[in-house]
């Protein structure tokens, strides 16, 4: 068996991404001592798939030319018969597109049991094993826990006015699930046509980036990996810690010598804050119209207030998230006006609130 490429789960080999064209060859010595071919046109040629990582095959399911294939558990090889073309005495090389249903390192074991002029079994056989190949999930779902609501920023769209998800902060269960190869037109591996390669398991790279508002602080996010057990995660507890939209990216780890793909969420938000905290303020001092001396309500000649700011007060606040951490991505149209309440007391006109 020629070298076998790399794969992806539940993709047949011949078709992109990475089409490779596999094939065996069954070759003889001639009496001149040159290679012959030893099997010529339709044959048929018993096959195993061996899984070696993790050595249990669990569920998986393989096919070779449209031939089923049960795959073995390492060191406990059965075969199934797959027929084969091998062409004429020129060639003596069979193509053959495979296909297995899960991720891991496995590889491909073959023999035929060799015939004698009538056709009758010698008791002599022929056989090879293949190279140890990987086969790779597809892609990867990642998305907050189906528990979870108004998670996706959609509505009316990226902006400060989508809908509210969580405070910032605050905790939401996230899935993350490794998938299969699908022809599916669409790039969202959390459709329910991909799906869930089980035998995955690895520790996986998990980053964020800051999707609005634009010029905005990124934060933290509360995890920087997440491990897959059977080709899942789900529901962990994560948290951003900003006031924003953001995606989650994982993969780009390597994966018994193969670079894994790495897959973005769909947006995630909004995340927004949880209240205004004062830190200080600085009080007013006054003016008056009339040296020293003025009467509540007194006007002046143009109709303003007699009793006037010589110094205006002021007042800070933070904006706060869950935690009652200070958030830096309150600008923008992520921020809004807060609604004041000031209370006034005299020790003459006693207490007001405006």
């Amino acid at each position: 068996i020629n070298n076998i490429p790399n794969q992806l789960a539940a993709k047949d080999s011949d078709i992109a991404p990475n089409a490779s064209t596999l094939s065996i060859e069954a070759v003889d010595t001639a009496d001149d001592g040159s290679c012959q071919a030893l099997l010529v046109d339709t044959q048929t040629v018993q096959f195993s798939l061996e899984c070696l990582n993790p050595a249990s095959c669990g569920f998986a399911s393989a096919s070779i030319s449209s031939g089923s294939v049960t795959p073995s558990d390492s060191g406990g090889l059965s075969y199934d018969p797959v027929s084969l073309d091998f062409g004429d005495s020129s060639t003596s090389v069979a193509t053959f597109n495979l296909n297995y249903s899960e991720a891991g390192q496995v590889r491909l074991h073959a023999y035929y049991e060799l015939l004698d002029q009538l056709g009758s079994a010698t008791g002599e056989t022929i056989s090879v094993t293949s190279n140890s190949f990987v086969v790779s999930p597809y892609g990867f779902c990642i998305e907050p826990s189906s528990t979870e609501s108004n998670w996706q920023c959609t509505n009316p769209g990226v902006s400060a006015n989508c809908s509210a998800f969580k405070q910032a902060g605050n905790t939401f269960a996230l899935n993350v699930i490794a998938k299969a190869w699908n022809n599916l037109v669409t790039t969202d591996f959390c459709d329910s046509g991909f799906a869930q390669t089980q035998n995955f398991n690895l520790n996986l790279s998990l980053s964020h980036s800051l999707v609005a508002p634009s010029g905005g602080d990124a934060g933290t996010f509360s995890s920087s990996n997440v491990t897959l057990s059977s080709g899942q995660n789900l529901a962990s507890s994560q948290s951003f810690s900003e006031l924003a939209v953001f995606t989650l990216t994982v993969g780009g780890d390597d994966y018994f010598g193969v670079t894994l793909p790495t897959t973005t969420s769909e947006n995630i938000g909004r995340f927004y804050a949880k209240d205004f905290s004062w830190v200080s303020s600085s009080a007013a001092t006054y003016d008056d119209a009339n040296t020293g001396f003025s009467y509540v309500g007194e006007l002046t000649g143009s109709g303003d207030g007699a009793i006037s700011y010589t110094l205006v007060p002021s007042f800070n606040f933070h904006v706060r998230g869950f935690n009652n951490q200070l958030l830096k991505n309150y600008i923008g149209d992520y921020a809004h006006a807060p609604s004041i309440a000031v209370s006034a007391s005299s020790n003459v006109a006693g207490n007001t609130t405006d």
